[in-house]
This record gives structure tokens, sequence and C-alpha cells, in this order.
């Protein structure tokens, strides 16, 4: 959330797993993206992994 309120999302196509213990994660985000400063300033965030089928 920004610090008005306000939630904000991206959509990310690759991140990789640091760490099982402590849950780590790394996933790349520019730093002139419209969200980049309310993801930079939070101390935590949720991850949505969604499931794809094969065809």
């Amino acid at each position: 959330m920004t610090p008005d309120g306000k939630r904000e999302g991206m959509t990310i196509n690759s991140f990789a797993s640091v760490s099982l213990d402590p849950p780590l994660i790394l996933w790349s985000i520019r730093d002139d993206t419209r969200s980049a400063d309310a993801f930079l300033a939070s101390r935590s965030f949720n991850l949505s992994v969604l499931g794809c089928r094969a065809a």
C-alpha cells in the first residue's frame, strides 16, 4: 500500500526461491515503474502464484 492507503499490484513473469527458512524470494522491478516506490517502501507484500495447465 502507498502511504495514502492505495493498494498497488503488478504481474511478474519470473521469480526465484532464495531460501525456505526463512521464506525468501527474489524478483526484479524497474525503479521507474509506477508502483516501484510503494514496493520499495513496503516491509512486506503478498504473492499469489497462478497455476498453469499443460496443453
